[in-house]
């Protein structure tokens, strides 16, 4: 197969999403597995109105056990960028057009969409050449900054409406560069899966690979390897998505025990400098 040819097949299964927007008191579970330096399981929730976010750890109010932890999401902290809101997010993902080309202008032009690895940032991003957020930054001019892009959506945003998933594959197939590779690789979470390779030809030497499950062509999650000075390798693995009533609970599963979750207390947010 091409890659053109996976990745209609990747759309023609993304097309096939239920499309049914979430209520506001719901939550977006996810699953996954993260490997940076070490690899690890994460298991999050977020409320679909952005008001509360939840994971799974230790806290003093849990008595060392491990709970659910729900904290309240800080609207001063949030950068107006994608994933921060899942309700903000399916919207402006709703309104982006369902023609290839189109959505892939918008996406690259749009300042909401600038998130993750661009290789079209400022020389003075900083080492690693993450945006500084703090800044309006150039539209993602090259291809390599379009391709990261639109992994960056599929990344941070589980719940996507279904013509608009279909139409992220199709215009990924839209960018000159990507290379179908002859054999399967294993993603984070251990699974052997269909990859697409892509190299920037930056100063890092960076690659970056889109995992599809090899039977389905569904998303399963992307890996970034950087071959310049200190170089860095960064592998994200997506297990498990899905709806749900409450935090601390996964799809189909029951109502977790109200000792389970352990509400934190907010940080204490002043509205002026504290001091002499």
């Amino acid at each position: 197969m091409t890659v053109a040819q996976v990745l209609d097949a990747a759309a023609l299964g993304a097309a096939k999403g239920s499309g049914r927007e979430p209520g506001l008191r719901q939550w977006v579970y996810t699953k996954t597995v993260v490997c940076e330096s070490i690899c690890g399981p994460r298991t999050s929730w977020a409320r679909y109105d952005g008001a509360q976010g939840a994971s799974v750890g230790e806290a003093p109010e849990s008595q060392g056990r491990t709970a659910v932890l729900v904290s309240e999401n800080i609207e001063f902290l949030r950068l107006g960028k994608i994933g921060e809101d899942p309700r903000k997010t399916w919207r402006v993902l709703s309104q982006l057009p369902t023609e290839p080309a189109e959505l892939l202008a918008r996406v690259s032009k749009d300042p909401y969409f600038a998130a993750g690895y661009d290789p079209s940032t400022r020389p003075d991003a900083g080492p690693n050449r993450m945006h500084d957020f703090r800044d309006e930054l150039p539209e993602a001019a090259t291809s390599g900054a379009r391709f990261a892009r639109i992994l960056y959506i599929l990344r941070v945003a589980p719940n996507i409406p279904p013509e608009i998933n279909a139409a992220l594959y199709r215009a990924l197939a839209l960018i000159p560069g990507a290379e179908l590779v002859d054999t399967l690789m294993k993603d984070a979470a251990g699974r052997p899966s269909l990859t697409i390779a892509f190299d920037f030809h930056d100063r890092d030497n960076t690659l970056e690979y889109l995992y599809l499950d090899p039977e389905t062509y569904a998303y399963r999650g992307l890996r970034r390897e950087s071959h310049g000075p200190g170089g860095h390798t960064e592998s994200y693995a997506r297990t498990a998505t899905g709806i749900v009533d409450h935090p601390g609970q996964v799809p189909g599963g029951p109502v977790p025990d109200p000792s389970d979750i352990v509400m934190l207390e907010p940080p204490i947010v002043h509205s002026r400098p504290v001091g002499p």
